[in-house]
């Protein structure tokens, strides 16, 4: 290796943090800041925005003396851009809604054989990178995807408690997400990602040895802690939990249930999204879900995964209950993928291919390092 190369790798950010200025992508810099020594390169469409952000978070950690921090301006539409940018950095992580421009992305990771750890989901975005799927791995890239909170938990709950129960007869996953909307402010992209994943969310549970779609009475009216009242809740089939019950003899049933974001949300703007041209999707119904999700935000704001395990152990009936929470929803998206990334950084889970965080991580050191990065963790078994 030549002088100047030696000192290109030298000179290279560990992680770039495309949408680092979002919220969750924020919040998911500020564990990396405290809790690794990494350095962090933050990058959007708005450069002012990107080094601000930079700034403040170097602000945080000033006691260190040490600016880990750095901001750039990336045009995700620019194939050029996307490759000058990726070239100075380790690995890239996708924190802003970016599924209309996952194609040229992953092609860009590709081609730099950096690696990548993707926080989207929605079904646009797994038919993309399973068509890159061979392309990924040629390359050495490691590509971690459905990183973070939801869906990235589940998978991880079942194969953690899955087999504290000698017979797992039942799993259910219970998620709700409450977003203080007007604090968050979503762009309109993220509002239109928002309305692309629910309405290609696949209504399946499983059921009787095979995923089947969910009737009506299926969907379940769920309670949470801290929290009055009962969600309507709707089965979603998750891509990482789709191969789990095989492991499973006994399980009869799994579920992983959506609480609805808001009724009139749910029921009526995101099933004629799915039918209007993509103009009037675009602007019509991104302000219409603008207004509506502002006008039904109320407190309490929480996210909450719920994950109950039914089955026997002997003569017995035994449950364990799992409950993550906190307060504010992105802070809980940013601890869980910098869980991830702890796994990540020590070269545990670093190889070549394409992944799923809840397959790939090891559950138990997961829910550990989520409990260290300040996730509210409770776990309750019992005898029924």
């Amino acid at each position: 290796m030549n002088n100047i190369t030696q000192q290109e790798n030298n000179n290279k950010k560990d992680f770039l943090i495309i949408g680092g200025y979002g919220n969750a992508g924020f919040a998911l810099a500020y564990q990396l800041l405290k809790n690794t020594q990494a350095t962090l390169l933050i990058a959007g469409r708005n450069q002012h925005k990107a080094k601000a952000v930079a700034g403040d978070l170097n602000a945080m950690n000033a006691e260190e003396w040490i600016f880990r921090v750095s901001g750039t301006a990336l045009d995700v539409t620019d194939k050029s851009d996307l490759y000058k940018v990726f070239s100075q950095v380790s690995c890239v992580i996708l924190a802003a809604p970016l599924i209309p421009f996952l194609d040229r992305i992953v092609d860009a990771v590709v081609a730099t054989g950096i690696d990548c750890i993707d926080l989207q989901t929605g079904g646009r975005s797994r038919r993309i990178l399973a068509a890159r799927k061979n392309a990924i791995t040629q390359a050495g890239c490691c590509f971690i995807a459905n990183a973070g909170f939801s869906p990235g938990l589940p998978a991880i709950l079942l194969r953690r408690f899955g087999d504290d129960i000698e017979k797992l007869k039942t799993v259910r996953f219970n998620l709700l997400q409450k977003i203080d909307w007007d604090s968050a402010q979503p762009s309109d992209a993220r509002l239109a990602e928002l309305l692309e994943i629910i309405d290609s969310a696949i209504p399946q549970l499983y059921q009787n040895g095979t995923w089947q779609k969910a009737k009506f009475w299926q969907h379940p009216k769920c309670s949470f802690p801290g929290i009055s009242g009962h969600y309507r809740c709707h089965p979603v089939k998750l891509a990482e939990l789709e191969n789990l019950p095989q492991h499973y003899p006994h399980l009869e049933k799994l579920s992983f249930n959506q609480a609805d974001l808001n009724t009139i949300f749910n029921r009526l703007l995101v099933p004629l999204a799915g039918h209007m041209p993509a103009e009037t999707y675009r602007h019509k119904q991104v302000q219409r879900a603008r207004q509506v999700l502002s006008f039904s935000a109320k407190p309490p704001f929480k996210g909450v995964m719920q994950a109950i395990f039914q089955g026997t152990a002997g003569i017995e009936n035994k449950q364990i209950s799992v409950t993550i929470q906190a307060d504010n929803l992105y802070e809980l998206t940013g601890i869980a993928a910098a869980a991830c990334i702890l796994q990540y950084l020590d070269g545990t889970i670093k190889q070549p291919g394409l992944w799923y965080q809840g397959l790939l991580l090891d559950p138990v050191r997961m829910l550990k390092d989520m409990q260290m990065l300040g996730a509210d963790i409770e776990t309750k078994s019992s005898i029924v």
